[in-house]
């Protein structure tokens, strides 16, 4: 039987006056009606102690039909991306991925972003992304604002941080175009999720090259939404690739300058 009884984990002959269980389902400790305990019946089965716990217990009253639980979903509903997270746990030792909650981050995920080859404004748009704090449809509807929490780009989700760059239909080509496997982005809760769990495998490359396009992806949606361009997403990996090879060369040419200017240095001593 379940334990269906509070603070007992299981239901010996101790607790039964007859020594042994008369019935098989819960139900049948209930009236006829099915709106309250028999307490004749569940007196004649238990000792007294055991039958004040189970008179303490409130009747469902809706009487809903039995259905499966899928247990590691807090709504009890099998999803892909709860699937894939039971599957990967034992991948992703330490890091709480318990849906709904912030994930445990570690110093050294946060060292490793301000180390990143990038230009400051990356940098800082990839934190405000992890912090979820862009201001999203969703995000000022909760704060009160009187706009439609929906995004407004493809209208079948309310627009969060995570929708708005990872999820949304809209940018299923763009996503479907990386030059490397991203697909595994919609099995996360969260930007900052996505990108603490599966940047573990991810080279400095990878890393650089999503940011600038989660950050491309962002100023297109303003275009869109706040100043009304017809913006085309197809070609943002090519601005990614662009703007990553800039950005080389001047580290590249930062690196060479230190070189000459160090040599300079020391042989004029």
């Amino acid at each position: 039987m379940d334990r269906w009884i509070p603070w007992v984990s299981e239901i010996t002959n101790d607790n039964m006056v007859g020594g042994s269980l008369a019935v098989n389902y819960v139900c049948e400790l209930l009236n006829e009606e099915g709106t309250g305990w028999n307490v004749a019946v569940i007196s004649s089965i238990f000792r007294e102690n055991m039958c004040n716990r189970i008179q303490k217990i409130p009747i469902n009253h809706r009487q809903g039909e039995d259905r499966w639980s899928w247990v590691p979903d807090l709504k009890g509903v099998f999803t892909v991306k709860s699937c894939y997270k039971v599957a990967m746990a034992e991948r992703w030792p330490g890091i709480n991925i318990t849906p709904g909650t912030l994930i445990t981050v570690e110093e050294k995920f946060w060292k490793r972003i301000w180390k990143l080859p990038l230009m400051p404004k990356y940098k800082v748009f990839i934190w405000r992304v992890c912090l979820d704090i862009l201001p999203t449809a969703g995000a000022l509807s909760g704060r009160g604002v009187n706009i439609d929490a929906v995004c407004s780009l493809c209208g079948s989700d309310e627009e969060s941080t995570f929708h708005a760059l990872l999820e949304c239909p809209r940018l299923d080509s763009v996503w479907q175009g990386a030059p490397f496997d991203l697909h595994n982005r919609i099995y996360h809760n969260s930007v900052l999720e996505w990108i603490v769990v599966e940047g573990l495998s991810w080279s400095n490359e990878q890393l650089c090259m999503t940011i600038i396009l989660v950050y491309l992806l962002w100023n297109d949606r303003n275009a869109v939404v706040l100043e009304g361009k017809d913006q085309a997403v197809a070609n943002c990996w090519v601005q990614v690739a662009r703007r990553w090879e800039e950005m080389k060369d001047a580290k590249t040419l930062e690196d060479e300058t230190v070189m000459d200017v160090g040599i300079y240095i020391g042989g004029g001593r």
